[in-house]
């Protein structure tokens, strides 16, 4: 018996399942792109099932584990976790030039989150974690 529950402890602490996350389209050069090659070849068990919708969603209600999105927009009752440093506005293709640098502020970067009240999985810690990695 008592390895039989060593082993299902072991289990629940596994980097496995599918991952629902809800990405705005406009993210996934900046968050996602280089990362699923990392996911897969360290947690090969972790499916991950991405939907893209630039809407603001409530992922609680519509079954996801977590989602990414601008700061400013993440509920106060979820964990956030940055994934990348705040942004300033879309003038990187030298057609707008910036006229007053100091009063063009930045808004707050990428994050991903996810419901505090639930128990986080170790697929999703795994995914916080590439995500949250350099390269």
């Amino acid at each position: 018996m008592g390895e039989t529950l060593d082993q299902i402890a072991g289990q629940t602490k596994k980097a496995a399942g599918r991952i629902r996350l809800l990405i705005p389209r406009f993210a996934i050069p900046v968050v996602l792109t280089p990362k699923p090659g990392t996911l897969h070849r360290e947690y090969p068990e972790i499916v991950l099932d991405v939907i893209t919708d630039n809407s603001r969603r409530d992922i609680v209600a519509e079954g996801f584990d977590a989602g990414i999105h601008f700061g400013e927009f993440i509920e106060k009752d979820m964990i956030a976790v940055r994934l990348a440093p705040d942004q300033r506005s879309a003038i990187a293709n030298g057609k707008l030039i910036r006229v007053l640098q100091d009063w063009c502020q930045p808004f707050p970067g990428f994050f991903i989150y996810y419901p505090g009240r639930r128990q986080q999985t170790a697929a999703l810690t795994a995914l916080v974690s590439i995500l949250r990695s350099e390269g």
